[in-house]
């Protein structure tokens, strides 16, 4: 995978938390640790010129048998969460695992009707004592022309954690939310 000088990630605490927290919900449910499930989701946030902040996400009902995203359940989620939080898009999808699938591009497809870019979050839910960095990447998409044909690939891209909104004070000095500090 390539890497990306393109858009600038910046990730809100939350976020994390969220993915987790899918993640261990769903471990518990099944109660088998050994072969630990990869759950989807969508990721909410803005997107300032080539800056995305990522703030929040909630999870997917994907039919990975038939390949298909529940459609109507995501539209409702996104309703209820513009109902709350009306500045926040969506942006794209998050995962957890160890690496992309190529199974996931699917998903990422899915997504394009609603941004034609959308951005791919990855949490790993490996414990790894010796690392100390979080298990996370962060992804965009590029259509370079391999092989004369057009192909669809993620390209890793950097990321901050971002504990105070300082991408919100940003976001109001352009004065797309009316001014003033935003804490979330």
């Amino acid at each position: 995978m390539d890497h990306s000088d393109g858009l600038t990630f910046k990730l809100h605490p939350l976020l994390i938390v969220s993915i987790s927290d899918h993640h261990t919900r769903i471990m518990a449910q099944i109660g088998d640790a050994s072969c630990p499930p990869r759950v989807y989701g969508c990721v909410l946030g803005v997107l300032v010129g080539r800056t995305v902040g990522i703030f929040n996400s909630f999870e997917l009902l994907y039919d990975l048998v038939a390949g298909e995203l529940c459609r109507e359940f995501l539209e409702v989620k996104h309703l209820q969460y513009k109902k709350v939080f009306p500045k926040y898009d969506i942006l794209g999808c998050y995962s957890t695992g160890s690496d992309v699938l190529d199974s996931y591009m699917h998903i990422h497809k899915a997504f394009m009707d609603i941004d034609e870019s959308p951005v791919y979050v990855l949490l790993s839910p490996a414990i790894n004592h010796a690392q100390k960095d979080l298990l996370i990447s962060t992804f965009e998409s590029e259509l370079p022309v391999i092989d004369e044909s057009p192909s669809l690939i993620f390209v890793n891209a950097n990321y901050t954690i971002e504990l105070v909104d300082k991408f919100n004070v940003a976001y109001d000095k352009q004065n797309r939310w009316g001014g003033g500090t935003t804490f979330i």
